[in-house]
């Protein structure tokens, strides 16, 4: 059966090319409709933000010009006139990590800070009309096909395809140029530990670029008598789980990483948490995606988002593309013959259970294992209070299934509760 449907898809493949088929009418004018729709209601009170943006900062720039001529200072009073006349040519505001005055930096952070929320309102805007579009052209695709008209429907059925992949791509760059801009070298942190904190636009937390590791959680519990060691040696089925200083530490509940936190956060000076559901979603690069209204629970949320993965890319990861941590062949290889689980053929990242943190390729925002080797906590009930039981997200190292690595994904657990494929990922709140 499925060599047949791969035959006659094929046939049409061969058949679309041969037509030549370079437009649909009913395609176009959905095309043009969601592009209008796009201006009117997204657009334009962008670019009416944008240009409001450019002007307070510009009358900002001039007020602390003249201070700086009635204060007498030279250099600052310089820096701010090339940044007026940056402004005056349309062009684009500096990084706050270039380098001028401590007051113009701080300017300028601001002004991408207030930049970042107007991009983050645009794609709430726009997310909806995107979701309309892509129903109307499954409807398309279904009315072409009872019509006989195939290859007509294989085209919008493909360009529906790209336009779900382009719009991914999309977010991520726009999180990416976004993150340059309010995310200077200057902005990170690392802690006494060797943990590295980065900010994430839509938040006003640093993300720890990686799971939170063995040699970490140690470092607690040496200080922390009374502390569960089922963290030490945890196992999946006949494999050992984070056998090294640098794998995820793993088997931790919600309150055993709440109480990791707080004595973090009373070393430090700082404060130190998980992170909420939101929180990790603008990590993951789907806030705007989710465009969730007030009010609204992560279950509600679970799974929601298509065909958007952390990796970037479609299902099943490509062998050799090593999209992350996640059951593989080497998981399923190497589990006894009594035990095997499904897993992603033909994938291999070359761990059965976790690996080190950081091994693969990080995301826009320089964030590391946001999908595969361990689930990571968040702070949210998952249903509103409907029970106790608290979101995690990411996968981990024994998924494979789809719909279990989306990005949207949640899973739930209770606060005490904890698996060998448990972890978590802290936060800092802003200092």
């Amino acid at each position: 059966m499925k060599f047949a449907v791969k035959l006659f898809l094929g046939f049409l493949m061969a058949t679309l090319a041969q037509a030549k088929v370079t437009s649909v009418p009913e395609f176009d004018k959905l095309m043009t409709q969601y592009g209008n729709d796009v201006q009117l209601s997204a657009g334009a009170i962008y670019d009416a933000g944008v240009t409001e943006l450019r002007l307070k900062y510009s009358t900002a720039l001039e007020k602390a010009l003249k201070a700086a001529q009635d204060a007498g200072n030279l250099d600052a009073a310089l820096a701010y006139k090339n940044e007026v006349k940056l402004m005056a040519d349309n062009m684009e505001v500096p990084a706050e990590s270039e380098k001028t005055s401590p007051d113009l930096q701080k300017m300028r952070g601001i002004y991408h800070q207030s930049l970042a929320r107007l991009v983050i309102e645009k794609g709430k805007a726009t997310n909806p009309i995107i979701n309309a579009l892509i129903v109307s052209l499954d409807r398309l695709v279904v009315t072409l096909t009872k019509a006989g008209r195939l290859e007509e429907a294989l085209f919008v059925q493909k360009k529906k395809e790209t336009l779900g992949e382009e719009t991914a791509k999309a977010a991520a760059k726009s999180a990416s140029a976004v993150a340059t801009k309010t995310s200077p070298a200057k902005g990170t942190v690392t802690n006494s530990l060797g943990m590295k904190f980065v900010p994430v636009p839509g938040t006003q937390v640093l993300f720890c670029i990686h799971e939170t590791r063995r040699q970490d959680y140690e470092a607690f519990a040496a200080k922390t008598p009374g502390t569960k060691d089922i963290w030490k040696k945890p196992r999946f089925h006949n494999l050992s789980v984070s056998p090294k200083d640098d794998h995820p530490v793993t088997s931790v509940s919600l309150n055993e990483a709440k109480a990791f936190c707080a004595w973090l956060s009373k070393k430090e000076g700082k404060t130190y948490r998980v992170p909420t559901d939101y929180e990790w979603s603008c990590a993951v690069g789907i806030s705007e995606q989710e465009n969730a209204p007030a009010g609204t629970q992560p279950n509600q949320l679970s799974g929601k988002l298509q065909g958007v993965f952390p990796w970037g890319g479609k299902y099943p990861p490509k062998a050799g593309e090593l999209a992350g941590n996640y059951a593989d062949t080497t998981l399923h290889d190497d589990l006894d013959a009594t035990q095997k689980q499904a897993w992603i053929e033909g994938y291999s990242d070359g761990y059965a259970t976790t690996s080190p943190v950081m091994k693969f390729k990080p995301n826009p925002l320089g964030l590391y294992d946001l999908g595969g080797n361990v689930w990571e906590w968040c702070s949210d009930l998952v249903n509103g209070g409907k029970n106790d039981w608290y979101v995690l997200r990411g996968g981990g190292f024994n998924e494979s299934a789809a719909e279990r690595l989306l990005s949207s994904t949640r899973i739930s657990a209770s606060p005490d509760g904890f698996q060998t494929y448990f972890g978590f990922r802290v936060v800092l709140e802003h200092p």
